[in-house]
């Protein structure tokens, strides 16, 4: 059988009422501005320093999304840094990665699950870095809020 409990957001989740939890879980109330996105992948592929990425539909829920994104720096001999500013996916099946370069598969980082807003800082080694946004489920989660950088070396 499944229960509606409410948050202590005011909205309302699915919960199991046959599982017993040794403890109680909370989101903080999130504030979210009203950059209202479009569904589905952007046709801008290519970010630079400055540029604000955020998943498709924010801040409503992605829903399935496979979406790859270019982060580049002017000067090649600086690196990419992008700052996670806010991550909710589900963590069985969203994935938030980033891959070192425009090609090849070195991962440097992946994320999923509910880590709110939070302040991650992920860099690349070169001047170029995918990030991939793979969302096979994206319901009632916002997805992800990044800002793309460059640091000189």
């Amino acid at each position: 059988s499944v229960c509606l409990e409410s948050c202590g957001t005011g909205q309302w989740m699915n919960m199991d009422c046959g599982v017993t939890l040794p403890y109680i879980c909370t989101k903080p109330a999130v504030v979210f501005n009203e950059n209202n996105v479009p569904s589905g992948c952007p046709t801008q592929t290519e970010y630079f320093p400055g540029d604000e990425i955020f998943a498709p539909s924010w801040p409503q829920a992605t829903g399935p999304a496979q979406c790859e994104y270019q982060l580049m720096v002017h000067n090649n001999t600086d690196k990419v840094e992008v700052e996670l500013v806010f991550l909710e996916s589900n963590k069985c099946c969203d994935t938030l990665s980033f891959i070192d370069g425009l090609f090849g598969s070195t991962l440097i980082r992946s994320f999923s699950g509910y880590l709110g807003y939070t302040s991650v800082k992920v860099q690349s080694t070169s001047d170029t870095m995918r990030m991939r946004w793979n969302a096979t489920s994206g319901d009632n989660v916002r997805g992800f809020h990044v800002k793309v950088n460059a640091i000189s070396t």
